[in-house]
């Protein structure tokens, strides 16, 4: 796709260095962060469980639930597969859709894959600049995963920040017994200002946490950025200062007993938006 440039933004061709330098700083506070969030679900369902269920937890890994976690395994792999090229088919009309924003404000930088940079963190993620497709199917843990921007202004502003990203989302939780089975996930837009003038703007939006103490829950669900809470991200630009954008997504398991926690989150964004707010 081709990226198309308002007179206020500079083109932005990052270096191998920066690139290396934002995956390490992503991981090192998104990741954590995402780590230091599961545990706490784990810890707040296993006590709960207590509470419902006063014996001891049984122990995983029975034979049953084994042959339950793989069959589940599968089912997901394959629903994940089917939902991103659901998400695909939402691509229809985005070229014309880009044009009627350009008529309507000239202003606006419009931009969309190859993107700049990708990340990815846990277990069965994934994410490609090439396309701005990104993706985790955590199964029994967490994962997350990320494609980023650099952007660079020609004067000082507020610049809003939106994107069109269709979502598919889905969990499934099973307890065969006595325990629990829980996940949540979500979506968010994280920006840095790469030259220390301003804190990184970090807008997140939850898509649903759910534990389940008994049965099986399976849910899938669609959606796009523009209808959770990070739909817009304001944040201040300085002239002639480098910015990385990320838009990212994450998902996380807490699980006891003869239990299974699945989760999945698929995202897709053909393109995105940033709009001067002038200062």
């Amino acid at each position: 796709m081709t990226t198309i440039v308002s007179p206020v933004f500079r083109e932005v061709k990052p270096t191998a260095q920066q690139i290396d330098e934002a995956r390490a700083v992503f991981e090192s506070t998104i990741a954590a962060d995402i780590a230091r969030n599961s545990t706490a679900q784990q810890q707040r369902a296993e006590q709960m469980s207590r509470i419902i269920h006063p014996s001891s937890l049984q122990e995983n890994g029975t034979k049953d639930m084994k042959n339950t976690f793989h069959a589940l395994k599968e089912l997901e792999e394959q629903t994940a597969a089917q939902q991103l090229h659901q998400l695909r088919s939402f691509d229809a009309g985005l070229e014309a859709q880009q044009q009627f924003m350009l008529k309507m404000d000239n202003q606006l930088k419009i931009g969309g894959p190859p993107y700049d940079v990708d990340w990815t963190s846990g277990v069965i993620a994934s994410a490609s600049k090439a396309t701005g497709e990104f993706s985790v199917n955590p199964m029994q843990t967490s994962a997350s995963a990320a494609v980023g921007m650099y952007l660079s202004p020609s004067e000082d502003m507020i610049a809003k920040f939106t994107a069109y990203m269709p979502i598919a989302f889905k969990w499934t939780h099973w307890v065969a017994g006595p325990g629990f089975a829980g996940s949540s996930g979500g979506v968010g837009i994280l920006i840095y200002d790469i030259s220390g003038h301003f804190n990184p703007t970090d807008n997140r939006a939850l898509l649903w946490n759910q534990t389940l103490h008994g049965g099986i829950d399976r849910q899938e669900h669609y959606t796009y950025l523009g209808n959770t809470a990070a739909a817009e991200t304001y944040f201040l630009m300085k002239k002639n200062g480098l910015y990385l954008i990320w838009a990212w997504c994450w998902a996380e398991n807490h699980f006891g007993g003869t239990a299974v926690s699945l989760a999945s989150v698929n995202c897709r964004m053909p393109f995105f938006v940033v709009r001067p707010q002038w200062l």
